[in-house]
């Protein structure tokens, strides 16, 4: 092996179980315990789980055209909610969750094909690379703003 592949393996036998990144299963349901709050989300505990994930503000519940959404005024500090795991970030050793595709009362799964995530997701990557073309646009004519 190449002296690059002998230190990655080195590396993988000698983690430790703390460094093991094990996460839930992608689009499975849990219950957690919200940990913190913050104007940008929510972070919660997972039984099982020892390291918490987000939900974003933006996960906490389906808003209205226009509403803004307040971290505190949908959880608090100790509240056990039901979860959605909706993304790994497998290099950062993250995950992400949503509590708006999960019925609170009994932990039922409101987007269980995935539908309404994926348009999430496709709306939110149209939009960067909207933003992204406008930069270039922008830095093209020479106009950075400043």
């Amino acid at each position: 092996p190449t002296d690059a592949a002998a230190v990655v393996a080195a590396k993988v036998i000698t983690l430790t179980p703390k460094e093991v990144f094990d996460p839930p299963e992608l689009y499975s349901i849990h219950q957690g315990v919200v940990q913190g709050i913050h104007s940008f989300g929510a972070f919660v505990r997972l039984a099982g789980f020892s390291r918490d994930a987000l939900v974003h503000v933006t996960q906490l519940k389906v808003a209205e055209a226009g509403e803004r959404v307040e971290t505190t005024d949908i959880v608090q500090q100790g509240d056990v909610i039901y979860v959605k795991v909706i993304d790994i970030a497998w290099m950062k050793r993250k995950f992400f969750l949503s509590r708006k595709f999960v019925n609170q009362e009994d932990g039922t799964d409101l987007d269980a094909g995935q539908a309404t995530l994926i348009q999430e997701k496709t709306k939110a990557a149209d939009q960067r690379v909207a933003r992204a073309e406008q930069m270039m646009q922008q830095i093209e004519i020479g106009d950075t703003g400043a």
